[in-house]
């Protein structure tokens, strides 16, 4: 922002260009999934073989819980050199192709695919595969926190700008000493103290004043005001 500020936005997830990138981009994995599969070419696939339960279809997506709602539901997907179903996609069999530059696997599968239309054979056996792919998913883990480390950064960082100001929540859980408080306009959750005169429900739109924030610590405190 100017003069140095931070500034954040939330970014809709459901427009229509990326609902169209989105879908395109599981077409080709599914496609490209499928090649691999038919052909017997050595692939790492990506499967969720559990269904998505029923109790995650009848949520209300006006809630404004609802992101903290529909996650306890996400089941993180299988990843192994085996073909299987994508219930949560609702296809067949799955690969990933389409992020070469962020993730090395789908450079991986690209390599593979290229070889076996180019040469007529794969690059990489599937002994060679079972050998990658545990050191590819950590290094998949380590990218993804060292993401989240550094969002919850800048994020701490804006809101130190805050110190002393109020700002909106919704509280999302009152289970023992600590309250938990779902920020709406940054897509996050985080606990309040619980005090033994604090009376809050689940869903209750309250303000929090933000009393103490350590970006590098991690530190953030807020405080009920109502």
């Amino acid at each position: 922002g100017e003069g140095g500020a931070i500034s954040i936005e939330k970014n809709p997830m459901n427009s229509e260009a990326h609902v169209v990138v989105a879908e395109m981009m599981i077409l080709m994995n599914r496609t490209a999934g499928k090649f691999l599969k038919d052909r017997r070419i050595p692939a790492i696939y990506r499967s969720q073989p559990e269904s998505v339960s029923e109790d995650a279809r009848v949520l209300d997506n006006t809630n404004p819980l609802y992101p903290l709602q529909i996650v306890k539901f996400l089941r993180a997907p299988r990843i192994g050199l085996g073909p299987d179903v994508h219930k949560s996609l609702g296809i067949d069999v799955y690969t990933q192709v389409t992020s070469p530059i962020r993730r090395y696997a789908d450079l991986v599968m690209q390599r593979q695919i290229v070889s076996e239309l180019m040469e007529g054979e794969p690059m990489y056996t599937e002994d060679e595969l079972e050998n990658l792919y545990p050191m590819i998913e950590v290094g998949i883990r380590d990218k993804k926190t060292i993401e989240r480390n550094r969002e919850r950064y800048w994020l701490y960082k804006h809101l130190k700008s805050l110190e002393g100001t109020a700002i909106n929540g919704i509280i999302s859980s009152t289970s023992g000493r600590r309250i938990g408080a779902y920020l709406p306009d940054y897509l996050f959750e985080t606990s309040v103290s619980n005090g033994p005169e604090t009376q809050v429900t689940e869903g209750d739109h309250v303000r929090l004043f933000v009393t103490r924030v350590d970006p590098l610590r991690r530190i953030l405190t807020l405080t009920l005001t109502y």
